[in-house]
């Protein structure tokens, strides 16, 4: 199955509109917006584990100086949408399991995964 992915210009566009600053250090961006798509190619990632890469990706990289909590939240629930599935959980819900997600980038990836997999339904 193919996935709509969200880019690196989409992803400041939306930190833009959720009020955070538009100063951005592209490297670290570019190297999340990519993952989602190199664990599909190389991992055989599924949208799930997609989605938690590309908002682990924003936690803990940290590409924005403020507001990378807020939009992994709105980016992951986006990503999730734009691809026919839905989040069940409440938003806040949510944003509780990113507020706690642990540091290391790998650990927040499979901690939000699991979380994720009894939360996630297809919506088509």
């Amino acid at each position: 199955m193919g996935y709509r992915y969200l880019s690196a210009d989409e992803l400041v566009a939306l930190q833009r509109r959720l009020g955070g600053s538009s100063d951005v250090d592209a490297d670290r961006l570019d190297a999340l917006v990519a993952r989602p798509a190199l664990a599909a190619q190389y991992d055989n990632a599924d949208l799930i584990r997609q989605a938690a890469l590309l908002v682990a990706g924003i936690v803990c990289l940290q590409p924005f100086p403020n507001g990378n909590r807020r939009l992994a939240l709105v980016a992951g629930d986006l990503f999730i949408a734009i691809n026919g599935f839905r989040l069940t959980a409440d938003l806040l819900e949510f944003a509780d399991q990113i507020v706690n997600l642990p540091a290391a980038l790998e650990e927040a990836a499979d901690t939000l995964e699991a979380w994720l997999r009894r939360r996630v339904r297809f919506d088509g």
